[in-house]
């Protein structure tokens, strides 16, 4: 038998679930010539895929190297490169809203999405700097 959505809690995963879906989400709008007119492929529609791609394979890279003391900076770097990657496509869609009068669930949904990535990056990051102190003491005490 499955749990319920509403009783799961934040699995480690949900992050990775959360950035796929979103970049799919652009990837299929962006697409789409009755939203976004190709006249502005280059200047707006291509940055947006790509952030959104960039996002999600920045957070995967990110979750790929195996946190020690030695290795949360390199780790961290990914993490805060996708939180910059939030910012750069939160402007862009600025524009994009503007220019193409997108409809306000659209806005919604991948604003909702964003700010979610964003909140459950910094609060990895904050997780990974306490488990990466508790795993340098662990590694002291045994010396």
């Amino acid at each position: 038998m499955s749990v319920p959505k509403w009783k799961r809690g934040d699995g480690d995963l949900n992050i990775f679930i959360e950035s796929q879906e979103f970049a799919i989400y652009i990837f299929k709008i962006t697409t789409n010539e009755n939203v976004f007119l190709s006249v502005f492929k280059d200047t707006i529609t291509i940055p947006l895929t790509n952030l959104a791609r960039d996002i999600y394979l920045n957070l995967w890279k990110a979750n790929n190297i195996r946190l020690t003391p030695n290795t949360l900076a390199t780790r961290q770097s990914f993490q805060k490169l996708a939180l910059q990657e939030i910012t750069d496509f939160l402007a862009l869609w600025n524009l994009a809203k503007r220019a193409f009068h997108l409809k306000h669930n659209r806005i919604e949904y991948a604003i909702g999405k964003l700010m979610a990535i964003e909140e459950a990056t910094k609060k990895w990051m904050k997780y990974d700097i306490t488990k990466s102190k508790v795993t340098c003491d662990t590694e002291n005490n045994a010396v």
